[in-house]
């Protein structure tokens, strides 16, 4: 009997993503424009407030992202925030970014806070990376 070696790999990738399935739970929120208002379309994250601190030259912005999208933050242990270059010719630049979880923001959210070393108005997208399984 002649055996199917296309079969094969399908089976051991199907199963190497069932193995793997918590590895894929990381979150990511999609192109958000820093804008007041702005809803992003992946998981609902929002900007409400955009703020230039004039003193240190940067930028803060606060967002909030859905509870039913990531179900704890206490479980993410990295959050990598990627700008989008304004053209292809543009060297990338890497950033300083500090960000903070705010500790009472409304029911239904979570409050993320980050502040860029310097003052950018770039769409940004958020990828909430660790044991972010969703509820």
């Amino acid at each position: 009997m002649k055996s199917n070696t296309s079969f094969k790999p399908a089976v051991l990738l199907a199963l190497l993503t069932l193995l793997c399935a918590p590895a894929f739970a990381d979150q990511e929120t999609g192109w958000l424009e820093l804008e007041e208002g702005y809803e992003g379309k992946v998981i609902g994250a929002k900007v409400h407030k955009v703020e230039t601190l004039e003193a240190k030259g940067s930028t803060r912005i606060t967002l909030s992202i859905p509870k039913d999208a990531i179900k704890t933050t206490e479980e993410i242990e990295e959050i990598v925030v990627v700008g989008k270059a304004p053209d292809k010719k543009a060297k990338p630049s890497k950033l300083n970014i500090h960000y903070e979880w705010a500790s009472d923001y409304e029911n239904d959210y979570y409050g993320l806070i980050i502040t860029f070393g310097d003052a950018t108005n770039i769409p940004i997208r958020l990828y909430l990376k660790g044991h972010t399984e969703t509820p």
